[in-house]
């Protein structure tokens, strides 16, 4: 039976790996080996740490100053600004060794917006609401979300006045962001909402749209928020159906009444029980697997949501309960290896920034060279070359519903390995040791492997330790006696003797020259990052 009740072992490497993939994109063999000795209450506590940024905002390339929080005018187009934004996120995510940047992501592909449809300052601030109540409020979140400026322009409700209301926002707020479609049950009646719901929640956002972001900044968190028109807005009572519980909410004369409407229109939304089921759903197909059974649904599913709605949306509790459960580490039934370790497809930031974490490449230093570090290094080498060809636009997706493999079922997380993605997802390995991109470029830093090899794996003149360090570490599960055989003769030895392997190795400890010993590394290295064993996590 599916449960909820709490592992209390110690975690072993495995198991340690695994809580690691699924929650971070910082992945090293010093972390496994760290948590492997912990029980899951101990692990998690670490990974609940909230980190300060290494650099608390990005830089712009041509100066190596920042532009977002001071009077400065910038010397580059807000196109590049972006993908500095971008980059500097990318960056403190590959460094991040709690769940933070893991649980941004997942908001982000809940509340979805696109970075590409509004200026760096205003996506700064959007990025912020989620930095400010990623490890505390998701009911919050989402209310702030509903006046932040490029939500508001994303979804066109900056335009939802009085007299032409405009029901975008309304609509996917239902359907996408909180309580979710369910089946079709009458005309205009999707079981847990209404059309007429969506219209009356569209007359209650009438009025919130644009102000100057210094001077309209939310209360509590103090970031740029939109502002709120009585002139455009509808004064009327709302009026919502049963699936509300025919909730009716006051109108209001003022711009002061205007926010309290918004919060009891949040606090509606809230207390319904398909809301904590809903978001649930997506946070159980994100870490731990896409297939909900009925037994699932009724023995996870119902018991996380209830910990989410009676914690008031705190989500500390709620990943608590999951990430110690017995369940996420499929130990709640006879077979440990059958559902959940390694069912996930990785997304290309999950493949690409664990393959960059644990091979320990030298990102460039920002305050170094920084047109080396955004424009080289991260926007035009791991993003243009390495996550938008393995079918991830960071913070751009191309609709509302955010990405594919987060929603759309059968497949979900399968949909990142298809045919326009899989050569790009395949040189991940030629790309990280040859320092090149997709097509030959100088990404601006390569893997130094002899080195790596050289300082984290011990008996290194044994081939076989070689390749079982690669395998045990990076694999999330163990391979069989041929598939061992085939990385270790195949691809490392190339058909010679363990011998050659063992002679080549003590000549380049004798003369400090690795010609002889960087092939075969880098042919096992990259054969590893390419088989569809590392495609899982």
């Amino acid at each position: 039976m599916a449960s909820l009740s709490p592992k209390t072992t110690v975690l072993g490497r495995r198991l340690a790996a695994h809580l690691l993939r699924r929650t971070t994109y910082n992945l090293t063999k010093t972390r496994i080996d760290q948590f492997a000795l912990l029980t899951p209450t101990q692990a998690i506590s670490i990974l609940l740490t909230k980190n300060p940024p290494t650099l608390s905002e990005p830089l712009e390339a041509a100066t190596g100053l920042p532009w977002l929080n001071n009077d400065r005018e910038p010397e580059t187009d807000d196109f590049k600004l972006k993908g500095y934004l971008r980059a500097w996120w990318i960056d403190e995510a590959l460094k991040d060794t709690g769940i933070e940047h893991k649980l941004i992501f997942f908001f982000h592909s809940n509340l979805v917006a696109n970075v590409q449809e509004t200026d760096s300052y205003r996506y700064w601030d959007h990025m912020s609401l989620f930095r400010y109540y990623v490890l505390s409020d998701y009911k919050k979140l989402c209310s702030k979300m509903a006046t932040d400026i490029v939500m508001l322009y994303y979804l066109n409700n900056a335009e939802n006045y009085k007299d032409n209301p405009n029901e975008n926002f309304a609509r996917e707020n239902f359907e996408l962001f909180t309580v979710g479609k369910g089946p079709q049950i009458g005309p205009g009646n999707y079981t847990f909402y209404t059309e007429q719901d969506i219209q009356e929640a569209a007359r209650l956002l009438t009025g919130f749209g644009w102000a100057e972001r210094s001077e309209e900044k939310d209360p509590e968190t103090s970031i740029s928020r939109g502002g709120a028109n009585m002139y455009n807005h509808d004064s009327g009572e709302k009026i919502f159906t049963s699936a509300f519980q025919s909730r009716h909410i006051p109108g209001s004369d003022s711009s002061e009444g205007m926010w309290v409407e918004l919060q009891s229109f949040y606090d509606m939304i809230f207390d319904q029980d398909e809301t904590a089921k809903n978001i649930t759903r997506k946070l159980y197909r994100y870490l731990v697997g896409k297939n909900i059974t009925p037994e699932i649904e009724n023995d996870i599913i119902g018991p996380l949501a209830t910990t989410l709605k009676s914690n008031d949306y705190q989500v500390i509790p709620w990943l608590s309960q999951l990430l110690l459960s017995q369940h996420f580490y499929d130990e709640d039934d006879s077979d440990s290896k059958d559902e959940i370790i390694g069912s996930i497809v990785k997304s290309p930031l999950e493949l690409v920034l664990q393959a960059m974490s644990f091979l320990k490449i030298a990102v460039p230093d920002v305050q170094v060279d920084a047109v080396k570090h955004y424009d080289q290094f991260y926007c035009d080498g791991i993003m243009h070359n390495m996550l938008e060809p393995g079918g991830l636009d960071i913070f751009a997706p191309v609709n509302v519903a955010g990405y594919a493999a987060y929603y759309q079922a059968p497949g979900y997380s399968r949909s990142w390995f298809n045919g326009g993605t899989i050569y790009a997802r395949y040189k991940l390995g030629t790309m990280l040791l040859n320092g090149e991109t997709l097509y030959g470029g100088d990404l601006g830093s390569k893997v130094d492997i002899v080195t790596f090899v050289q300082n984290n794996i011990p008996g290194t003149d044994v081939a076989a330790n070689v390749v079982h360090f690669f395998i045990d570490y990076l694999f999330p599960e163990a391979i069989s006696d041929d598939r061992f055989d085939y990385f270790l003769n195949t691809v490392f030895l190339n058909k010679l003797s363990a011998i050659n392997w063992r002679i080549e190795w003590q000549k380049f400890i004798n003369s400090g020259v690795d010609t002889e010993v960087i092939i075969p590394l880098t042919n096992l290295v990259t054969a590893v990052l390419s088989s569809p064993e590392y495609q899982l996590g």
